[in-house]
């Protein structure tokens, strides 16, 4: 097994990539998306939750057996072991190695991906030849994953500064045979297997994933989100200094926004991005940032619209993988031949001055204000901007209203996967939601909390009796300049809200630089069909909630916001 550098595996990775005609390296995957309904957590009770799938469920009755040919492949299987770390400049960096093995030696790719997305460790440590070796006794039957257990649940638990010292590991077999693809996840033991599966997301999400499980065992909150400071002068010219954290789902701009700077031209005004994907929340309101470099989907990247993004992604030090790049070198943001899910893995350094120096959020003490925006992406009638209640907020945490990255059509709510199907969280969705509902109660009005609708309003569909989706008017959508208004208006507060007329939450009635009236329902349907999609878009909010069991009755109330 060899134990690199991230300028070793470097070196390793870029023959097998194409050098683009901006001095970056391409690399193109087998599988290009995260498999996860091949996904299964193993372990107590505590992660085992929810129903499975019949694939899932055979895949769980399989894993000891999977485990045992795992353990004999990886006797005489090439291996390289990088060594990172989670976090920066806080008391929660876990540390995260990765074993790849490089039977095809393009997977070397892999390796360098993660040393440039995580932050580096010390290399000389030893292999940990204990979860190498042990990996057949690792069946969720086995007595050594119940004292595994019992040792994560005594050690630090709800204990904000407990995890400096915890250890992550994910060993990835891309050349397993495809027809036994699937990703074993021990969170309780801190390991992942990933099985059959070249596809980069996968070994990020691995890593974040079991961060997100340690950071609640810890009494703290992962979140899917991305972070800034913003500073903005308040209606009263005097100059505030605000936090803000960003949620969203793939495809729903939650990257787009969080690395832009909303027009906030004036002196002393201005953003410092501190992250774009995991954060993890303390009970004093700080987020503790995850990675130093951003990943960028890049469908539809440009730089008109995501001046930052695309200047990150342009970059020489800057990864494409699934891009379009032709024999020339030219790189083709625009063109879906490979994937719509193609991605730009760039340095914060990147954004330019707009970087934050830290990747962590202050606690709210040391901040004017925190904002809390909810980024979802629907079609119809949910409003472009709404203020929200924390019970409502904690609702749009819960149910992440998306459409999915591909473009294919998801209903609202329940349909597009929610908390329940976020490939992050592990164990009982509703700890998750109450906790965000407790922490977002415990800082009172220096928390406020929006839903932004990234999509637009009026679209018109019809479904065949096939069941094909046909668009009989096409939605009024949203510009990101015409969202950065809005954003900018929170952030100074020049925002005029009102009681929404059709919505139980006050949505905007003056924002400056925008017309905000091409965005009224009546514009764009009658009431009754207004009423129709609400009280559609409601019942699916209310199906979903009934899911959680253990949910706050304070939250289970505010559904059907």
């Amino acid at each position: 097994m060899l134990s690199a550098f991230p300028a070793e595996v470097r070196g390793l990775a870029e023959p097998s990539g194409a050098r683009t005609a901006l001095a970056s390296y391409n690399y193109v995957s087998t599988v290009k998306n995260l498999s996860t309904a091949l996904t299964v957590y193993l372990g107590s009770p505590r992660v085992e939750t929810g129903l499975l799938t019949q694939k899932k469920r055979d895949i769980k009755k399989d894993a000891p057996e999977t485990i045992k040919r795992l353990e004999s492949y990886l006797a005489s299987a090439p291996l390289v072991r990088v060594n990172c770390v989670m976090g920066d400049r806080s008391d929660f960096t876990p540390s995260c190695e990765l074993y790849i093995s490089t039977y095809r030696k393009e997977s070397i790719r892999l390796a360098h991906i993660a040393a440039q997305t995580l932050f580096p460790r010390d290399e000389s440590r030893p292999a940990k030849n204990v979860i190498l070796n042990a990996v057949k006794n690792l069946g969720p039957d086995t007595e050594i994953l119940r004292d595994a257990q019992n040792d994560a649940r005594n050690a630090g638990q709800n204990d904000e500064s407990g995890a400096r010292g915890a250890e992550l590991t994910v060993i990835a077999v891309p050349e397993w045979p495809e027809r036994d693809r699937q990703v074993l996840v021990f969170p309780e033991i801190g390991v992942t297997f990933i099985l059959g599966t070249d596809y980069f997301g996968e070994v990020k999400n691995a890593f974040l994933r079991m961060a997100m499980w340690l950071a609640k065992e810890r009494g703290m909150l992962g979140l899917h989100a991305g972070t800034k400071i913003v500073r903005a002068l308040g209606p009263d010219g005097g100059l505030r200094r605000l936090g803000m954290i960003m949620f969203g789902i793939a495809a729903t701009g939650k990257t787009t926004h969080s690395c832009h700077d909303h027009g906030l031209d004036k002196p002393g005004e201005g953003v410092e991005i501190a992250q774009d994907d995991v954060v993890f929340w303390r009970s004093d309101g700080s987020a503790l940032g995850s990675e130093r470099a951003l990943y960028i989907k890049t469908d539809g990247l440009n730089p008109i619209d995501q001046p930052l993004l695309h200047q990150a992604a342009i970059r020489p030090d800057a990864i494409l993988e699934n891009v379009m790049v032709d024999y020339r070198g030219e790189v083709h943001f625009d063109d879906r031949a490979l994937t719509a899910n193609a991605h730009a893995i760039a340095p914060r350094a990147g954004l330019g001055p707009l970087a934050g120096e830290s990747i962590n959020l202050p606690p709210v003490n040391q901040l004017d204000r925190l904002v809390l925006a909810f980024v979802v992406r629907d079609y119809t009638a949910v409003p472009i901007a709404s203020k929200l209640t924390p019970e409502q907020a904690a609702v749009a945490f819960m149910l992440s209203e998306s459409i999915d990255a591909a473009g294919a059509e998801q209903q609202t709510g329940a349909a597009s996967g929610g908390i329940g199907a976020s490939p992050y969280v592990i164990g009982d969705a509703a700890v998750d939601c109450n906790l965000f509902h407790d922490l977002v109660k415990s800082h009172g009005r220096k928390i406020e909390c929006y839903m932004l609708n990234t999509g637009g309003v009026g679209e018109l569909v019809e479904h065949e009796l096939d069941g094909a989706r046909r668009v009989r008017r096409k939605v009024t959508r949203v510009a990101i300049p015409e969202m950065a208004s809005i954003i900018r208006g929170i952030a100074r507060g020049t925002v005029q809200w009102r009681e929404d007329p059709n919505w139980m939450v006050e949505t905007p009635a003056h924002v400056d630089g925008l017309d905000i009236s091409r965005f009224d329902l009546d514009r764009h349907y009658d009431q009754d069909k207004i009423d129709s999609l609400i009280a559609e878009t409601r019942l699916e909010r209310a199906r979903y909630a009934d899911q959680f069991a253990g949910l706050a009755p304070a939250v289970r109330s505010a559904a059907e916001f």
